[in-house]
């Protein structure tokens, strides 16, 4: 049974940094799942959500240990750069947050909306388990928000890290509960 606070009228669907300046870290059956949870959630109804990394030139919100591979680089700035890969665009209709850290709700209103919006669990996808996914999580859990990870539509470049950081958020005190996106699916399958 389905707790009030993981009803789909009370959900939304966060997709974290799926861009193509960090997509390419992990394997492309990940963001196929990613896709395909995003697919569930809009045919239950449930907002989908995205942050992206997105910076103005020059990197300021970053340190300078933070910047330099970036600088280097030229990307996640602002504009055609911080949209979220092809595979998992947005619609009309989601929501954008922007990020510049590892949590999604650290500078940005995603807090506000999702209280406006009378959001009481979050269902998180995206890259990476070691940063963005436990950062979102952590941060969401101590806001007071449920939280499912779907454990097939996250990775992390370190293969060992992805594994232990979803057992660690299934211990007790328990943080996330941990799902397949198929399992997922079945859950909402059951309460339509």
């Amino acid at each position: 049974m389905v707790t009030e606070s993981r009803s789909a009228s009370r959900t939304a669907l966060l997709v974290l940094h799926v861009q193509p300046a960090i997509a390419y870290m992990v394997d492309a059956d990940v963001v196929d799942r990613i896709a395909h949870a995003i697919e569930g959630a809009r045919k239950a109804g449930i907002p989908v959500m995205y942050s992206n990394l997105g910076y103005r030139p020059g990197y300021p919100e970053l340190d300078d240990a933070s910047r330099a591979p970036l600088a280097a680089s030229g990307q996640l700035l602002l504009g055609d750069s911080d949209r979220e890969h092809e595979k998992v665009a947005r619609q009309p209709g989601d929501y954008v947050f922007r990020a510049v850290r590892i949590s999604a709700f650290h500078g940005s209103d995603l807090d506000a909306v999702l209280r406006s919006l009378d959001i009481t669990h979050l269902v998180i996808a995206g890259i990476t388990t070691g940063g963005t996914v436990f950062g979102t999580m952590s941060e969401a859990t101590d806001k007071g928000f449920g939280v499912t990870i779907l454990s097939d539509a996250c990775a992390d470049p370190d293969p060992g890290l992805h594994p232990a950081l979803l057992e660690l958020a299934k211990q007790p005190p328990r943080l996330a509960t941990v799902l397949t996106t198929a399992e997922w699916h079945q859950e909402l399958a059951l309460q339509q």
